[in-house]
Formats: C-alpha cells, sequence, structure tokens
C-alpha cells in the first residue's frame, strides 16, 4: 500500500571538502604541498555528501543504487531511516536532501554532537569513541525501538559506518562497561581488527546480524561505509545487518589466545550466540558506498595530474606500524623510482610497549623517520576521520622533519620506544590537522619519491 507521508521540501546538497588547517606551515617543499593535495582530495571523495551523492537517486519515490532500482519507497507503509557510525550525522543530511520522501521514524547515532544541521525527523545521539558509555546504551536503545514491530510492508534505509561497533554497545550499562575493559585490554594485547570484532558480536545483541533480526521482516537497504580492507561487510562496524559467520566458541578463543579472558576473569558465559537463521537476512540488501579505495584513487589521480605515476594498494596496510614504517623506509631507498608513489589502504596495529601518546599512523611516520629517510621522499600516514588516537589525523615524515627533530634535540629512537608519537611530532611541528572529517574509511598512506 502506497504511503500517505508527504514528499519533503528537498534543498540542494552541498559537497563539502576537506582542507588540512596547518597546510601553510607543513607545505614547505614542493613534494609536501602535492602530498597534502592529495590527502585533501583523497578524503574529500569519500565525505558522505559526496558518496551518496556519486551513489543515489531518488526517481520519483524509487530509490536507485549506481543507476539500479533497488527500493520503491513511495510504497512502503512505514519508511525507518537509521544512520549508526562515524558518518552518520553527515549521511542523514546528505539523505535528507537527495530523498523525496521524509521517513517516518528517524535515529541517527554518531560520534560526538553534530556540527551540521540534521533534518527534522532525525532524533539524535551522540556516543562516545572508541570506549562505550551510557550515551551509546542510549542510541543503541532508541535504535532497537526504532527497528522493533515492523511488518513486510515496512522499509527501512541504514547506513553503516565505522566507528559503529562502540555505538551499539547494547543497553546493558554493566556488558558496556565490561566491554569497555575488554576492548581497552585486547588493544594492549595487539589484536587485529578482526580479533576484535569477533568478540564485539558475541558482546551485544545488536551486532553480528542483531540490527537485521530486530527489522525482520521489513524491507532494508544497507548503504555502508567501509573502514575495513578488503570491505568485508560481515566485520565493518561488526555487521548488524548481516549473518554472522562466526561462534561463541571463536570469540572465547580470542579471549583466551590474547590473554585477556585470564587477566579480566572471564567466563564463556559473558558472549552470547548472534543470530543464524536465514530468514533474518532474506529482504536485507548491502551496498558499499564509499571505501578506501575510493579514497586512493582519487589521491592517485591527484598525483596524476602532477605527472607522478602512483600505484594503489587498498588491502596492503597491515601488521604492526613500526615494521611497516620500517619497510615503507626501505621501499623508498631501494625499490621506488623518481616521480613515483605507492598508496595503501588498511588499518596497522600498535603493540603498547612505553607509556606515551600516539596512534597507528604516528607511529607508521615515526618509525619510517627511524630507519631513514631519502632527501627526495617522504611518508604520509593519516586518519581519515581526522583523529589518530588524538587531536591530530596524522603525520608527515621527511628529512625537514628529521632536521626539526634535531633543531629541537628530540630524539627519534626515544620517543619510537616510548610509544610517544604524537608527542613526537606535536613538538616538531609536522602533524597533520584536520579536525573530525566527517569520512571514516580507515587508514591512508603515502609514499612519495620526488
Amino acid at each position: 500500500m502506497p504511503s500517505l507521508h508527504k514528499d519533503q521540501p528537498r534543498e540542494k546538497l552541498w559537497l563539502p571538502s576537506v582542507r588540512v588547517q596547518n597546510k601553510a606551515r607543513l607545505a614547505v617543499t614542493p613534494l609536501r604541498a602535492l602530498a597534502l593535495e592529495a590527502v585533501e582530495e583523497g578524503v574529500s571523495s569519500v565525505l558522505p555528501e559526496r558518496a551518496l551523492a556519486r551513489s543515489l537517486k531518488d526517481a520519483e519515490g524509487v530509490l536507485l543504487i549506481d543507476g539500479a532500482m533497488v527500493a520503491d519507497m513511495s510504497r512502503w507503509r512505514k519508511m525507518v531511516f537509521v544512520a549508526v557510525g562515524k558518518c552518520a550525522y553527515r549521511a542523514a543530511a546528505a539523505f535528507g536532501a537527495l530523498a523525496r520522501r521524509a521517513p517516518d521514524v528517524g535515529v541517527v547515532v554518531g560520534v560526538g554532537k553534530p556540527t551540521i544541521p540534521l533534518p527534522s525527523w532525525a532524533r539524535v545521539y551522540a556516543g562516545t569513541h572508541p570506549l562505550p558509555t551510557e550515551a551509546n546504551m542510549a542510541g543503541a536503545r532508541a535504535l532497537s525501538e526504532a527497528l522493533g514491530g515492523l511488518t513486510e510492508e515496512d522499509g527501512v534505509i541504514a547506513v553503516v559506518s565505522g566507528g559503529a561497533s562502540v555505538l551499539l554497545c547494547g543497553e546493558d550499562a554493566h556488558m558496556c562497561r565490561t566491554e569497555s575493559e575488554i576492548t581497552q585490554a585486547l588493544f594492549a594485547a595487539g589484536a587485529t581488527i578482526r580479533e576484535l570484532n569477533i568478540v564485539r558480536k558475541h558482546l551485544s545483541p545488536l551486532r553480528g546480524g542483531g540490527l537485521a533480526r530486530m527489522a525482520h521482516p521489513a524491507q532494508v537497504v544497507a548503504l555502508v561505509f567501509s573502514d575495513v580492507p578488503g570491505d568485508d561487510i560481515s566485520t565493518i562496524a561488526s555487521g548488524p545487518f548481516v549473518r554472522d559467520g562466526s561462534t561463541r566458541e571463536e570469540a572465547w578463543e580470542v579471549l583466551t589466545r590474547r590473554g585477556v579472558a585470564q587477566t579480566l576473569s572471564l567466563t564463556p558465559e559473558i558472549l552470547r550466540e548472534t543470530p543464524k537463521e536465514g530468514d533474518y537476512f532474506s529482504r536485507v540488501s548491502h551496498f558499499l558506498v564509499a571505501s578506501n579505495r575510493h579514497a586512493l584513487e582519487a589521491m592517485r589521480e591527484s598525483l596524476a595530474r602532477h605527472r607522478v605515476d602512483g600505484e594503489v594498494c587498498d588491502r596492503c596496510l597491515t601488521g604492526e606500524a613500526r615494521v611497516v614504517g620500517a619497510n615503507l623506509a626501505r621501499a623508498l631507498k631501494e625499490e621506488m623510482s623518481p616521480r613515483s608513489a605507492r598508496l595503501y589502504g588498511g588499518e596497522t596495529t600498535v603493540i603498547i610497549r612505553g607509556r606515551g601518546k600516539g596512534g597507528r599512523n604516528h607511529e607508521v611516520a615515526l618509525s619510517a623517520l627511524a630507519h631513514g629517510m631519502p632527501s627526495s621522499g617522504l611518508v604520509v600516514a593519516f586518519a581519515s576521520d581526522g583523529c589518530d588516537n588524538g587531536p591530530h589525523a596524522g603525520a608527515v615524515a621527511d628529512a625537514v622533519t628529521i632536521a626539526h627533530a634535531q633543531e629541537k634535540g628530540i630524539s627519534l629512537s626515544e620517543a619510537l620506544a616510548h610509544n610517544d608519537s604524537a608527542t613526537f611530532f606535536d613538538i616538531v611541528g609536522d602533524a597533520i590537522i584536520t579536525g573530525p572529517t566527517g569520512a571514516n574509511v580507515a587508514d591512508l598512506l603515502l609514499v612519495l619519491r620526488g
């Protein structure tokens, strides 16, 4: 039965861009200027507004994605819009501008308070990341309520993006606090993102297909912003609308192998099984609208305009951060030809050895410096969301940085030994500052030879 809901007035969608706020200070060489321009264009290309404008079209109520019909929204009895993750706010604003029909129910759960105007139909919940708090519980409760009691005549537009896993900790205060302890312990033990997500899926009823179970039997169109190398939709945000292939036993194996179960005195009963019934997922469709591949290709095109040949690998950025940094320095010195670039996407891990401050990208850049940089090359490592475990997006590492460190009397090796990369780049002045970008497609890395 067609909805009697009136069309909403549509405003022209504004397509924003990301800018490096301290670009004038950083761009002291032509090579740096080239790299920072590529950074800006890469992250801008995956902003939710640009990603949805590129992919979505509302043709008189019929939703088209990349030109193909996906759903007739005009025939939905009730239309629910939910968005969760670091891209939630911008995606909600973009959908409000692109869609003819306003949702009957809209729940938007993001990280921190929104800095842009949102549609009047959006109920906004500002959660926390990387650790869950009571604010996340409120958002999880609102999502559960919005998706409950739907019928086959109803439809759901769901935006899923990185950071959502933490926002979906559930409604149990004790469990959210316990999960916070488990997450910190897994990070400290060097657990991979895949391992972390396997555990998370079995701690909350909203993850690992949990939201699909709640929305069943309504039609669900999931728009996915990937922050995972390889774009595995079951891993992105812990797969809230995806049938989970992992088990409680696998989650427990991760906890015991990483020593977390022993450290926190956990028992297997803390874990729950995820829904496996196929019916819950029979009317769910997923569409990838942004990934680090999109960002890396935009960076490659930016460099190509300056006659630099770029090679893209969206699954190559993995492993321990300081090992990755050492390998990049060696590649710059021994493998890369002049006017060439290598662009990587993914996420590294940091093994905590000291009590310093820093993130994955800072550590990669610092390690590259510590292993020697040629005068004609640089490494830029940055988080696409603008926050590398702190206020900086990442860092530039080159011969200029080494000179800055010598001028300031700060030791590369000592900073690396104490995991104090953020302090190092803050002192030498070569941290990249963008502020929160509103994008989230994992980390991006540029190795450039002049």
